[in-house]
């Protein structure tokens, strides 16, 4: 089970309190943008997700999605696979989408390839489409590696009356025409 961060905001305003006395203002000096070290760290597939329907049903092929290369950095990191559109699915045609995702890691240097999900996934989390903000956790991983963040193929069952696995993949659409929206991720990476 992932970890979910949450962060608030709220404003307070300010005013001279009774007695107070003038005193010269500080000069302002310009802004510095500081280089993050985990710029870059992330790159995204170069094409998009596909699904490929049959009917009601969809299947998807082995896909990376990220690479996420700590191969040069040293600690721990936290990673993120976070849906960006969750307001635009909400009514674009989808009656169930659930992506079963999880990493590879793989030695410094190394590249992400769609066949690198063939095999078992580490750290596997179910991706339920129902909220803006929906996303994946991976805490904690290590630098050193390359984390390749995707999902194996999902093959649609033959008959309608298939039950979903609460635990895997499943892509279904309300009508034979296609949704009007598909989703959009994005990845973080942070120091764990």
């Amino acid at each position: 089970m992932g970890v979910v961060w949450a962060t608030g905001f709220a404003s307070v305003t300010s005013q001279a309190g009774a007695g107070s006395t003038g005193s010269s203002a500080l000069a302002h000096s310009g802004g510095v943008n500081s280089a993050s070290d985990l710029n870059a760290l992330v790159t995204a597939r170069a094409t998009p997700f596909d699904v490929t329907w049959n009917g009601l049903w969809g299947a998807t092929s082995d896909t990376s999605f990220f690479k996420v290369d700590l191969g040069s950095a040293t600690g721990s990191y936290n990673v993120a696979m976070l849906l960006t559109n969750g307001t635009d699915m909400a009514s674009s045609g989808w009656v169930s989408l659930q992506l079963k995702v999880g990493y590879v890691a793989k030695a410094a240097g190394s590249t992400c390839d769609d066949t690198d999900f063939s095999g078992a996934l580490t750290s596997p989390h179910v991706i339920t489409f129902d909220t803006a903000d929906t996303g994946a956790y991976w805490n904690g991983l290590a630098g050193g590696s390359v984390y390749c963040i995707g999902m194996k193929a999902w093959t649609p069952p033959s008959t309608d009356g298939y039950t979903p696995d609460p635990t895997d993949s499943f892509i279904r659409r309300a009508t034979t025409s296609d949704p009007t929206h598909y989703p959009e991720f994005m990845a973080t990476v942070d120091h764990g």
